[in-house]
């Protein structure tokens, strides 16, 4: 069973920070003690991060633009289905606060 990661500012902070790192790292050839040593970086979350960024999508740094189909005005909405990236579908209750759905919604992109 995977830990249920939940991203904040410092996180996607830190998570570009690693990214970059990761991306020079596979980039240079040195194994990763070398890498690490080089940037003055500690192996165990050099690690880490290597393991999260593998399993967790990058969340974007800023919102994206997505196109929302809304009904009819007369029609009644009372629920919003979000169709993620790999295939799977959830149904929002509408008015839910986004506390409540975001980390499950993330949760479900990692499978």
């Amino acid at each position: 069973m995977r830990a249920r990661i939940q991203w904040s500012a410092a996180m996607v902070s830190n998570s570009e920070f690693w990214s970059s790192h990761m991306a020079a790292w596979k980039s240079g050839g040195l194994t990763q003690a070398a890498y690490c040593r080089r940037h003055a970086l500690s192996l165990p979350s050099f690690g880490y991060w290597r393991r999260i960024l593998r399993r967790q999508p990058m969340m974007p740094s800023s919102p994206a633009v997505v196109p929302i189909l809304v009904g009819e005005p007369e029609s009644v909405i009372e629920a919003i289905e979000v169709h993620l990236p790999n295939g799977l579908q959830v149904q929002v209750p509408v008015g839910m606060a986004a506390a409540r759905w975001l980390p499950t919604v993330q949760a479900l992109m990692t499978c």
